[in-house]
């Protein structure tokens, strides 16, 4: 495994009665390769405390994900700093099916992922949770509004411009 790939994968079927608890930090040249992949300038520091218990037909994993990353204002695209802080809390499940009966299924609780396999990597699903975490459009507080620099567009009809466009009939005297 290189040192830029971010990864921890855990056997369930290798988990103690009681659970277990690891911690993940991603090292300087992991956080370049996780802020490539998420299209941000820059990740600061990824860290995660995560336990991980059996539950009936799979494993539950609950903890806390931190991370602080640069991302750029939408509005003046200066760098703006972003901190995530984010309870986990999901159960890996094999009853959980991705396709019954030919169709695709959506999960009606957002808690269960399946479990295809006897391993999981919880650094995959940490990176994954982060990137649902970040928030989709960063802004700067003091960033300029666009409409202040722009102008209002309020609510103009799209025949507006049409209207402008239409000639006006000549006076003829």
């Amino acid at each position: 495994m290189s040192e830029s790939a971010f990864s921890k994968l855990v056997s369930v079927n290798d988990l103690p009665t009681g659970g277990a608890s690891f911690s993940l930090e991603a090292n300087d040249a992991q956080c370049a390769a996780i802020a490539d992949r998420l299209d941000t300038p820059i990740v600061r520091f990824l860290r995660a405390s995560l336990n991980l218990e059996p539950s009936g037909n799979g494993v539950r994993l609950h903890g806390q994900l931190d991370a602080r990353l640069e991302r750029r204002c939408v509005a003046s695209l200066e760098p703006v700093d972003e901190k995530i802080s984010e309870t986990i809390n999901v159960t890996f499940s094999r009853d959980a099916d991705l396709n019954r009966d030919g169709e695709d299924f959506i999960f009606e609780s957002g808690d269960i992922e399946p479990l295809e396999n006897d391993e999981i990597d919880f650094a995959e699903f940490v990176i994954q949770q982060l990137a649902l975490a970040m928030a989709p459009y960063p802004r700067k507080d003091d960033a300029a509004s666009l409409t202040d620099e722009f102008g209002q567009t309020g609510d103009v009809s799209p025949f507006a411009v049409l209207k402008g466009l239409q000639s006006k009939p000549e006076n003829k005297h």
